[in-house]
């Protein structure tokens, strides 16, 4: 026996909120002091950056064209018959 099936992707876009914890005391030993280490992280300075990105998160999502409804959701349908 076949089975028709269908299947349908949908395209959504999500935002994604990356929360990093640091350890102060770390970051003054390695930097000389928070506001030096800030201060190189905003001129996007590699080296603090790369502290940062190293660390552990907390990761949330929020897909927000599934979530809050009302918005126009790009779709692609398959049909397939095994």
């Amino acid at each position: 026996m076949s089975e028709l099936w269908v299947e349908n992707i949908e395209y959504h876009q999500v935002n994604t909120t990356k929360t990093y914890y640091l350890d102060e005391e770390d970051v003054i030993e390695t930097f000389g002091s928070v506001e030096e280490f800030q201060r190189l992280f905003d001129e996007g300075d590699e080296e603090a950056e790369q502290y940062v990105y190293d660390g552990d998160y907390e990761r949330d999502d929020n897909w927000w064209t599934d979530d809050n409804g009302g918005y126009d959701v790009e779709t692609s349908t398959s049909w397939e018959k095994e």
